[in-house]
């Protein structure tokens, strides 16, 4: 059979054309031609899956876009937008991600959770397009109720002492329901001069957690208690006391 004419590889854009032959020896030319491009929809992804969020928070994804283009392509950049949950806000990293064919680039996408949203597992989506493409990917996010209020209070006995001498810090945390116990109480005191120090305790059945503080300056020294439980914090006003 003859060899004859002229073969392309339609992937590589590579021609091979036979020029000449004999017995021993075939003569053949090499044209390397321009890459083809062809487009393909990109990958788009949404990590984590399911994250949880209490209401009035933010909750924060990543998200991951590979240029599926073959490499004969020029880069492609892809504008993002998100319209699931209805309601909440969102906010990418980036507004738009310029990829090369084969390239995975990444951005956050912050969903924030409305006030007093009904607890429940709701969908998030993400898209991604340009001209010539369009993909999308989704996650859910599970909306949690925020922790019921706490208030703390501080008492110091007695508010004068002499140097030297100990001064007790009190701490009573509360909710709506009654004392919380269990919760952990950082103090902290703020020292004539203005160094500080910091203990910690947790509460009793009655919600009351007590630490005793030795005054080793003459000055006049303030006291917070900063209380946290189940995820909910809060500060007292202050307590003052002095050394003489």
């Amino acid at each position: 059979m003859a060899l004859t004419g002229t073969w392309v590889d339609p992937y590589s854009n590579v021609s091979l054309s036979i020029l000449g032959k004999s017995p021993s020896a075939l003569s053949i030319d090499v044209n390397y031609g321009p890459l083809p491009c062809n487009r393909v929809n990109p990958t788009l992804t949404l990590s984590p899956p399911n994250p949880s969020a209490q209401s009035g928070t933010n909750v924060v994804y990543t998200l991951s876009l590979t240029n599926n283009d073959t490499a004969g392509c020029t880069s492609s950049t892809f504008n993002l937008a998100s319209t699931l949950p209805a309601g909440f806000v969102t906010a990418f990293g980036a507004a738009a991600l310029t990829v090369s064919p084969g390239q995975t680039l990444s951005t956050t996408m912050t969903k924030s959770v409305p006030a007093g949203f009904t607890p429940g597992t709701y969908a998030i989506n993400a898209a991604a397009t340009d001209t010539n493409h369009s993909a999308s990917a989704g996650a859910n996010v599970t909306v949690t109720a925020p922790p019921e209020p706490i208030t703390v209070s501080l008492v110091a006995s007695p508010t004068t002492v002499a140097v030297r001498s100990n001064v007790t810090l009190t701490a009573t945390v509360a909710k709506s329901s009654g004392p919380v116990s269990g919760a952990s109480v950082t103090f902290t005191v703020i020292r004539p001069g203005g160094g500080t120090s910091t203990a910690t305790a947790t509460t009793n059945a009655s919600g009351v957690a007590a630490v005793s503080y030795r005054a080793q300056q003459r000055g006049n020294y303030s006291a917070t208690a900063r209380a946290t439980s189940n995820g909910a914090t809060a500060t007292s006003s202050s307590a003052a006391f002095s050394a003489n």
